[in-house]
């Protein structure tokens, strides 16, 4: 399977097929691509609706403290992080060739 891109941004469950491919990839590394699209910049997400569906799916009235730091995050930063991470290491283009 080859995703090509564009997983956030098209509508109200943007997250949860993000983390559908995410799962796919894991679980089949040599059968599943992803490629980034121009929605997986993080430089898109406050102009288009992905960065309010993180903020709307992970909001969190206490912050939470993360173990073995000082400090404290919420829920949304701490998935905001993780989406970001996921991203930047997504590849912006294939070569697939045919074997013979």
């Amino acid at each position: 399977l080859i995703f090509l891109g564009d997983f956030v941004d098209r509508g109200q469950h943007g997250v949860e097929v993000w983390v559908t491919v995410m799962k796919l990839q894991y679980e089949n590394p040599d059968n599943v691509y992803i490629v980034r699209g121009n929605h997986e910049e993080v430089s898109t997400w406050k102009s288009y609706s992905f960065a309010f569906e993180i903020s709307r799916k992970f909001r969190s009235k206490k912050l939470v403290q993360q173990k073995n730091a000082g400090n404290h995050a919420s829920e949304e930063i701490r998935a905001l992080k993780m989406f970001t991470i996921f991203t930047e290491r997504l590849p912006v283009c294939l070569y697939l060739s045919a074997r013979k």
